[in-house]
């Protein structure tokens, strides 16, 4: 396993999650094209010469109505959930 920063407070059980998770991603991405949403994947993959690391967004504001239609919060609540 490649060596990667873990935080300290982490839990072994958690770092254990972490790491199976890491394998089942390193693994994926050998066997060929993949597409990997979240995970911590670019750190994990950061040092494969053949990943792309692609980081989508979207205005404040958009974001801001997305959430509050999908999870019915009132606009300040939700705007305390965006950075």
């Amino acid at each position: 396993m490649k060596c990667m920063h873990i935080p300290m407070n982490m839990s072994r059980r958690r770092i254990r999650s972490f790491e199976a998770e890491a394998e089942v991603i390193r693994s994926a991405a050998k066997k060929g094209n993949c597409v990997i949403v979240g995970r911590c994947a670019d750190a994990i993959l950061k040092d494969d010469p053949d990943c792309i690391g692609i980081f989508l967004s979207a205005p404040l504001k958009t974001r801001i109505q997305t959430v509050m239609k999908r999870y019915g919060l009132d606009e300040k609540e939700t705007a305390k959930t965006q950075d």
